[in-house]
Parts: structure tokens; sequence; C-alpha cells
């Protein structure tokens, strides 16, 4: 049975410095992993600049797997801690575009005639 867990790793990367290593490492690890005990996902990973801190979501059986991981990823030790979808499957995590129909809806066009500015924005 797999759980979700983020990852959060202290991380100090040069400003402007190029972080697509990052990335790099926790894809080749994830497949070498993968090789040995398929389940094992990583979901998302950002960095945040301001704080020095790379956070994961990984998909896993057990804490353990995740820092294993990481590990692999010649990555510094994390704290880890299992979570719990909020926003799965929503609307909100849709790309927006995606509901978008390509044709023209003639109430948006009528309305658009009636719309003027009472004073000019600021």
């Amino acid at each position: 049975m797999t759980h979700r867990y983020m990852a959060e790793v202290r991380l100090r990367v040069p400003a402007g410095a190029d972080i697509s290593w990052i990335g790099d490492s926790l894809g080749a690890a994830a497949r070498r992993v993968d090789r040995v005990s398929p389940g094992r996902q990583i979901l998302s990973a950002v960095y945040v600049v301001d704080d020095g801190r790379l956070s994961c979501v990984v998909s896993a059986a057990s804490r353990e797997d995740v820092q294993r991981l990481l590990e692999i990823a010649l990555l510094p030790s994390a704290r880890v801690y299992e979570v719990v979808d909020v926003l799965a499957r929503t609307h909100l995590l849709s790309h927006p575009a995606r509901d978008l129909d390509p044709g023209v809806d003639p109430e948006v066009v009528e309305d658009v005639r009636h719309v003027s500015l009472d004073s000019p924005l600021r």
C-alpha cells in the first residue's frame, strides 16, 4: 500500500545558479529505485528560493522509502511527513484551458458592448 509523503530538504543554492540538477538527480534516483522496488513516484518537487528549501511530494510505502530515494539522489537528509490530498481531482488542479469551448458564446459577445468604464483605471 502506498501513501503520500512530503519531504523537506534544506538546500542552499546560490542566487541565479542553475537548479536543473535537482530534477535530474531526483529523476535518476526514482528510475533506479523503481527497478528494484516499484511503486515509489515523485509527484511534485519545488525549490523555495527565499527559504533555501526543497519540498517533494512522493508516493511511497513508507517514510524510509522516501529517505532512501533522497539518499540515492545525493540530497541532504530530509524531514518527511505523511500528507493527505486536499484538492486532489478537483477543478482547481486542472488546466484552465481544458474546459474552453472553441466556439464563441453569443451571450458573451452580446455583453461586451454593454461594458464601459466610469473612470480611468488606477
